[in-house]
């Protein structure tokens, strides 16, 4: 084989090994509300889960108001 061919050769193992694979995203689509207690919720999201909801359903009805 010539060098050329062989530098080919080796471009193209090269190109072959250097490309990620494709992402992988794990979801988790539980509801948190219900997943988490009291504590594990306010733990992790450094809110209670009332004052999301509350927040969220102030949001909601200012969002969908009639004009």
């Amino acid at each position: 084989m010539s060098d050329y061919e062989e530098f080919v050769d080796f471009v193209d193992y090269a190109r072959r090994f250097r490309e990620p694979g494709p992402r992988r995203y794990l979801r988790d689509y539980s509801d948190p509300f219900q997943k988490y207690t009291f504590l594990e919720f306010y733990s992790r999201y450094r809110f209670t889960p009332q004052a999301i909801k509350k927040y969220h359903n102030a949001n909601a009805r200012t969002t969908f108001k009639k004009t």
